[in-house]
């Protein structure tokens, strides 16, 4: 049977077929005016910004609208966009319709990309080391912030970096937000043993009150063991460091001491040396005793104890030498 209204094609319903019954179903819509930023592609509809997954705003946006002004609407799917949205729609009976909804598109940068383009920060992270050298830990301790920091951005685009300086004393990194600052320093905390200082300098006013930058100073503890350090009069070797934690041997007392990073860092250390470790061989042990040989000058030292091992490191210090 044909369609008793165009006579050409087989009806499908009511003696009327799919494309006639189609084009019978009005849709009611609103042109839709939106601005993309040209730098990152975040979209703005109605005066909000959306950063993560702005096709996927604007289809939600596009479906409340044509939900909310056409009753019969069961789904919308398989749209795309240029200077027009083309959109399936699915109505309560079932019919299937195509339709194309204009687009005013503007560009604009959005709110995140000028920050970045003024350099903005709210946040400095000055990465330094213990001894004042510079560290592969300096490096290392920026890629972690880095990395940090991408992870963030995929949920808050106020999560960035605006700039990294590479200083002869170590990095400083800058921070689009100050709240991250906090949570790299604690990434970190757990990575290394570290003393942080903060301090604050006014940036200026906003909505009439003080805006603060905040720099935070991390001291990364890059001594091995071995090292010999100061404090009040006492010299102490370094035995081992954690995340959290500094073992260390009083020379005087030839007594071991454990510390966190606030006691240990209030205290004032000094580097007076770095490690000095020398391989030596076992040649014998006589009961209470070892004599070893440095492998390199063939030198013999004996010391107390007994080492059952073939070869051992050792540590001098004033003529002195230690296991560690």
């Amino acid at each position: 049977m044909k369609c008793i209204l165009c006579g050409i094609n087989e009806a499908y319903r009511d003696g009327i077929c799919i494309e006639c019954l189609t084009s019978m179903k009005n849709v009611s819509y609103d042109k839709i005016n939106i601005t993309v930023c040209p730098k990152c592609g975040s979209i703005k509809i109605n005066k909000r910004w959306y950063y993560n997954n702005p096709d996927d705003a604007l289809f939600n946006f596009v479906s409340r609208m044509l939900e909310k002004k056409n009753n019969s609407i069961k789904k919308i799917y398989n749209y795309l966009k240029d200077d027009y949205i083309n959109v399936n729609i699915v109505f309560d009976d079932g019919i299937e319709k195509n339709v194309s909804i204009p687009m005013d598109v503007s560009r604009e940068s959005c709110p995140v990309c000028n920050k970045l383009t003024g350099s903005y920060y709210e946040a400095i992270i000055q990465l330094r080391t213990f001894s004042r050298d510079r560290s592969h830990l300096i490096d290392t301790a920026r890629d972690n912030i880095i990395n940090d920091i991408k992870r963030y951005n995929v949920n808050d685009p106020n999560s960035f970096v605006s700039k990294v300086v590479n200083l002869k004393e170590g990095i400083d990194i800058y921070l689009g937000k100050r709240d991250d600052a906090a949570k790299v320093i604690k990434n970190l905390d757990s990575k290394y043993f570290i003393d942080t200082k903060v301090t604050k300098s006014l940036a200026g006013k906003k909505d009439g009150k003080d805006v603060f930058r905040y720099t935070h100073l991390i001291r990364i503890f890059d001594l091995e063991p071995g090292s010999i350090i100061f404090s009040r009069g006492r010299n102490y070797m370094v035995k081992s460091v954690e995340p959290g934690n500094i073992n260390i041997m009083d020379l005087s007392l030839k007594k071991d001491l454990t510390m966190d990073e606030k006691t240990f860092f209030s205290s004032n250390f000094d580097l007076i040396r770095r490690s000095e470790k020398r391989r030596f061989i076992v040649i014998s042990n006589n009961g209470s005793e070892t004599e070893l040989m440095d492998e390199k000058n063939f030198n013999i030292v004996t010391i107390k104890g007994i080492i059952k091992s073939d070869s051992i490191d050792l540590y001098n210090y004033n003529d002195e030498y230690y296991i560690i």
